[in-house]
C-alpha cells in the first residue's frame, strides 16, 4: 500500500519505534505462528506470570485439557504454592496414590521432595492438600494422593520483552529455560542493536531473539509480517517442580477467566500501552 504526503507523492512506508513495551504486545500475538509449532494450534496467551525466579512477561502455552478435565469433575482447584505442589509430585513419585497398593507416605519420606521443614510440611501444607481434597491422611504420619499429579499444561513457550535493554532481558529470560520448551527475547526492530554483537550471548543461552516492529502509520498487524526470528531458541523437553508450579499458576488464571496476574508498577505508577492501543493483559478471554 502506498503511503502518500499532503502534496499527494507517495512516500515510504514509515516505521516507528514503539513508546511503551506494552505496545508490543498486541503484534507478537497477532504475528505468533511464526514463533509456535505449526503442527499444534490450541495455543493460549497469558500474562505477568510468578514463576520461581521472578515473573515471565509472556507465555503461550497449550492446556492439558485431559488433566483439567478430571479436576474440574472432583472440583480440585489449582495449586499454586510450590511446597504444596513438590508434595504432590512427591507423592506421585512415591506410588502414595489412592487406591494403589502403597500404604501411604510419611512426611519423613516427603523430605527429599519437599523444600520445607518436616514441622512446616506437617503443620500447613499437608493439612492445606486435605481440605482441597488434593490428598487424604491414613492413620498415623501417613499421607496419599486422592489422584495421580499431572502438569495441567503440555507445552510453554515464554517471552521476555523489552524495548532495548538487550543485556537486562537475556538475564530475564535465562531461568525461563527451566520450565519453557523454548524461550525468547522481543526487542524493538528500531532499537535493535547488531545481530553479529548479540548472536554469541543468545546462542550461548539457549535464548531465541525476535525483532518485532512498528508501524506507526498502520492500525492494523494483520496486513504485513511485524515480527521477525532473528535467533532461533534451543528447545527442551522440560518437566519437575519449576516447571509445574508456572503451569498450575496458569491453570488459576485459566480457571478465572482471567490472562494476566497483576501487573507490575514502575515508580510508583501502572504502564498500560501507549493512548489508543490495546493492552491485552486487560482483555478477558484466552487470545
Amino acid at each position: 500500500m502506498e503511503h502518500c504526503t499532503d502534496q499527494g507523492q507517495p512516500t515510504e512506508p514509515h516505521y516507528g519505534r514503539f513508546l511503551r513495551e506494552a505496545d508490543m504486545l498486541m503484534p507478537i500475538i497477532a504475528q505468533r505462528m511464526h514463533l509456535l509449532p505449526q503442527n499444534v494450534t490450541d495455543w493460549e496467551t497469558f500474562f505477568e506470570i510468578q514463576t520461581m525466579h521472578g515473573v515471565v512477561d509472556m507465555l503461550f502455552v497449550v492446556p492439558n485439557t485431559d488433566a483439567l478435565a478430571k479436576r474440574e469433575a472432583v472440583g480440585l482447584p489449582a495449586v499454586t504454592d510450590s511446597a504444596q505442589v513438590a508434595t504432590l509430585l512427591g507423592l506421585t513419585a512415591l506410588g502414595a496414590i489412592h487406591g494403589q497398593a502403597c500404604s501411604g507416605a510419611s512426611a519423613a519420606s516427603l523430605a527429599s521432595f519437599v523444600p520445607v521443614s518436616s514441622n512446616h510440611l506437617k503443620r500447613r501444607v499437608l493439612p492445606e492438600l486435605v481440605s482441597s481434597g488434593w490428598i487424604t491422611k491414613l492413620d498415623g504420619d501417613t499421607w496419599v494422593a486422592s489422584y495421580e499429579y499431572e502438569t495441567p499444561l503440555k507445552q510453554i513457550i515464554a517471552v521476555e520483552v523489552k524495548r532495548s535493554e538487550w543485556r537486562r532481558a537475556l538475564s530475564q529470560a535465562i531461568p525461563h529455560t527451566d520450565f519453557a520448551d523454548a524461550a525468547f527475547v522481543a526487542l524493538d526492530a528500531g532499537r535493535l542493536p547488531s545481530v553479529t554483537k548479540l548472536k554469541p550471548a543468545f546462542s550461548y543461552a539457549g535464548i531465541g531473539l525476535i525483532a518485532v516492529t512498528s508501524r506507526a502509520d498502520q492500525g492494523s498487524y494483520s496486513d504485513s509480517p511485524e515480527l521477525a526470528i532473528i535467533i532461533r531458541p534451543q528447545y527442551h523437553c522440560q518437566s519437575g517442580l519449576i516447571r509445574a508450579v508456572v503451569a498450575e499458576r496458569v491453570a488459576a488464571l485459566r480457571a478465572a477467566g482471567i490472562p494476566s496476574g497483576p501487573v507490575g508498577h514502575v515508580f510508583g505508577r501502572f504502564i498500560t500501552t501507549s493512548a489508543g492501543s490495546t493492552d491485552p493483559r486487560m482483555l478477558h478471554s484466552r487470545l
